[in-house]
């Protein structure tokens, strides 16, 4: 595949997740890196939060890591004093956690109701008060909008 640094116009293997996806009924598709890590979505990054820690997959996962990604570790590490582990994880990893959810610069944050019939709460708290403090972040760091 092509460097996942770089935002290439040959975008074949999102293209095909993504409308096998909606074949299937389901709004996006579980990207995995060649060795079945984690890598993101075919739109977005993906988080998953298990009691004090989130996770997302690390950059060495072949994602592109992008601008709404980098600010949601900002500031869950500095603002919220999360803390965020960045490695290889297996969808497995995901199964047990209390709330998932993607962020792209477009849609922001929205959670993740569910993967491969795995249901999770799209209300949790954590996602709730990290969605207000996203906003607030963006309102003062980006000159805000709504």
């Amino acid at each position: 595949s092509m460097p996942p640094q770089f935002k290439f116009t040959n975008g074949i293997n999102y293209i095909l997740a993504a409308s096998e996806a909606v074949k299937k009924g389901a709004d996006d598709a579980l990207m995995l890196t060649i060795d079945g890590s984690v890598s993101e979505t075919t739109i977005a990054n993906i988080f998953w939060q298990k009691g004090d820690t989130v996770y997302t997959p690390g950059r060495g996962c072949d994602l592109l890591p992008g601008i709404t990604r980098k600010a949601v570790i900002r500031m869950l590490e500095k603002q919220m004093k999360v803390e965020v582990a960045e490695e290889a994880y297996g969808p497995e990893e995901i199964k047990n956690a209390d709330c998932v959810w993607v962020c792209n610069s477009v849609r922001e944050l929205v959670a993740v109701r569910s993967i491969d019939g795995r249901e999770y709460p799209a209300e949790h708290p954590f996602f709730t008060d990290l969605v207000d403090q996203f906003r607030s972040y963006r309102n003062k760091n980006l000159g805000g909008y709504e």
